[in-house]
């Protein structure tokens, strides 16, 4: 039954990494085509067919990331099950899933992307996996800080708010948030500051606009996602190669001293 959810788990991130693959050659296909048209004819070419392939790559890097520690995750802690003697099958995502059966919910509860990443972290140590840890490092390279500054967060803003748009007008923003009051100063630049309370804290709101995505540079950014991706699924084959001779290897052992 492991076995087959590992497979399962190899055959979806392979074929999810193809359809990501097929879409950004649809796009790579039309930017030649956008440069032959003129403004209002280019408008009608992006929202009708280009834009659409565009919002589904740039989803893909969190995507991708999330399967690939989903999977991760699941296959060391089987390998240390199956490898390690006194290994216990208990996980932290566990205790979440009971936590929420207790309060009568019965929806899966998900780590947080940077526990789950601790976890994934200490499970490889446990085992002594040695080619985990190119996954590993390969994964922190997918939906990263600079890609998300790059794309204005598109990621996160379509799934949880208003995405940014691709070429045309601007894009404005309020920004709310509490900043620390001996490293914030008043500015006439589109910030502003208003204590609160004696916490050491001010509510700063700052305002202004982006332009808009273009999207010949933003595919640029795509692909090389996509070949971190591709690199990142070579280093997993790796670490299924390492677990299934170790596993074998055990499993010999055994036979041999029976």
């Amino acid at each position: 039954m492991v076995n087959m959810q590992v497979i399962h788990d190899l055959q979806s991130l392979i074929n999810c990494f193809n359809a990501w693959v097929t879409e950004m050659r649809k796009w790579q296909a039309w930017l030649p085509i956008l440069d032959d048209y003129d403004t209002d004819e280019r408008w009608d070419l992006r929202i009708e067919f280009v834009d659409p392939i565009a919002h589904r790559c740039m989803l893909e890097p969190s995507a991708m990331r999330d399967r690939f520690s989903s999977a991760l995750y699941f296959l060391l802690h089987h390998a240390n099950l199956s490898t390690e003697t006194g290994y216990r099958d208990e996980l932290e995502a566990d205790r979440s899933e009971i936590a929420a059966l207790k309060n009568g919910k019965s929806k899966p509860r998900y780590l947080l992307r940077s526990r789950l990443n601790e976890e994934i972290t200490k499970l490889s140590f446990r085992g002594g996996w040695r080619t985990a840890d190119s996954v590993i490092e390969k994964l922190q390279l997918l939906d990263d800080e600079t890609l998300r500054m790059e794309t204005l967060n598109y990621r996160n803003a379509a799934s949880h708010s208003i995405a940014p748009r691709f070429e045309m007008g601007v894009i404005p923003f309020v920004k709310r948030q509490y900043k620390p009051a001996d490293s914030y100063a008043f500015r006439g630049d589109g910030a502003s500051a208003e204590p609160v309370g004696q916490n050491g804290f001010v509510l700063s709101y700052a305002y202004g606009d982006h332009d808009p995505l273009q999207h010949a540079p933003t595919f640029r950014l795509m692909r090389t996602q996509l070949k971190i991706t591709r690199d990142t699924l070579c280093a997993y084959e790796a670490l299924l190669l390492e677990v299934f001779e170790r596993i074998n290897a055990k499993n010999g052992a055994a036979d041999g001293a029976n």
